[in-house]
């Protein structure tokens, strides 16, 4: 079977199409279609597989304003129809909901099949953006989404094209609720989560090599913007009715400009001394941070959104022994309780995480036992062998179709 993966990014990176990549590179014949960065080649190759990119420059940029305001783009259904024709391609998998409808276009023109994958609830993200500030915008596709999303059109547009895909990917149960909403057969709906990609040989946890210094280290790492809730965490500390010369908490992944905001936040409270913040660092530093901490944080803000989507770092915290403290959203407060691993506090409340951090640092041994079971979870059941499963599930399903 030949695929055609489409994505308005460019890859690689993306650690979650990656490991798509990887695994169904394993059983078919697997073909990329991106944009491209200034510089980078048309026809490129990664991995034994071929890419195709979209060119950069004022054509591809015109053509995602025409994405983000009319659902479509004629330029994107030539460069699709080409790529499928070129590469006799026989499913189309097409990543994040703009490029949805070009490619149900394109697929019922070749007759052939469409899976919609899913990263995020795209309505929902959007709405979260619209609360950005002007001032803090830094790109001209972020400003589009900005001044011409209008929520009601998107929501129309997911529930009138999902139904016309052959199957459909989401990365938490959640957000296969929700998805079920729209008509669409709930055994097209496949939970393909953004699990670890964790080796056979698991070594033995890290805890016990913790703390050697005295010190009690929170890290946060990801993106940093308001649906993330910084702000929160940092008025917690003002709340700490603990010890806190050997207390610190670290970020990792701001920008200058949110690491001043933040900065100036933590001044006014006087808990500057208690935080450290990273602007870009290598993935390999934020694996070393995360390998020298002793608690994880997700604080995300509650909302739609946060509720129907999870990030990979909850992962990553766990599979190194970390426990983890999170806001009450409700993937996060499901894997938490599943497993054991942390603790839940009540979102943009500081108070309630303030409680939290004060019960793990008086609890070494709650640190250890958390700590155990995140990383005995991420091997038995959130990894990315058991994503795999599910799609490899799918491509099954829909193979008896595809055949020429």
């Amino acid at each position: 079977m030949r695929i055609g993966m489409l994505l308005m990014d460019n890859f690689p990176p993306d650690i979650r199409v990656e490991k798509e990549v990887h695994s169904l590179s394993k059983r078919y014949d697997l073909h990329i279609l991106c944009t491209a960065l200034k510089g980078e080649p048309i026809q490129d190759n990664f991995k034994g597989m071929k890419i195709t990119r979209f060119p950069a420059g004022i054509g591809k940029s015109l053509s995602q304003l025409e994405i983000i305001i009319r659902q479509t783009s004629s330029t994107w259904l030539k460069v699709v129809s080409e790529f499928v024709e070129n590469n006799r391609i026989q499913v189309l998998h097409v990543h994040d909901l703009p490029l949805v409808g070009i490619a149900q276009k394109v697929a019922e023109k070749f007759g052939i099949r469409l899976v919609a994958d899913l990263h995020e609830n795209y309505p929902a993200m959007l709405i979260e953006s619209k609360r950005i500030p002007f001032h803090r915008i830094r790109s001209l596709g972020s400003l589009a989404l900005r001044i011409f999303f209008s929520e009601k059109k998107w929501r129309s547009f997911e529930e009138n094209i999902l139904p016309k895909c052959d199957a459909v990917i989401s990365v938490v149960e959640e957000a296969k609720m929700r998805l079920a909403q729209h008509e669409i057969d709930a055994s097209k709906i496949y939970v393909v989560s953004n699990y670890n990609l964790i080796p056979a040989y698991v070594s033995p946890t890290k805890r016990a090599k913790r703390k050697k210094d005295g010190r009690f280290t929170m890290i946060y790492a990801g993106g940093v913007d308001e649906t993330r809730d910084l702000a929160t965490l940092i008025k917690s500390l003002s709340h700490l009715e603990m010890p806190k010369q050997d207390f610190k908490v670290v970020i990792v992944g701001a920008n200058a400009n949110s690491k001043a905001e933040l900065e100036r936040l933590a001044l006014s409270l006087g808990v500057q001394d208690y935080l450290e913040i990273f602007t870009w660092v290598s993935r390999e530093k934020v694996e070393d941070i995360m390998d020298n901490a002793t608690v994880g944080l997700v604080p995300h803000r509650k909302s739609e959104h946060t509720d129907t989507t999870i990030p990979h770092k909850i992962f990553q915290y766990m599979y190194r022994g970390l426990p983890v403290i999170v806001s009450n959203c409700a993937p996060l407060e499901r894997v938490v309780n599943e497993s054991s691993c942390g603790l839940v506090y009540n979102s943009e409340d500081s108070v309630s995480l303030a409680r939290c951090i004060e019960r793990l640092y008086e609890k070494p041994d709650e640190i250890s036992e958390m700590g155990a079971c995140g990383k005995q979870s991420c091997i038995e059941k959130y990894n990315w062998k058991e994503s795999e499963k599910a799609l490899f599930a799918l491509y099954e399903n829909l193979k008896p179709k595809c055949v020429e």
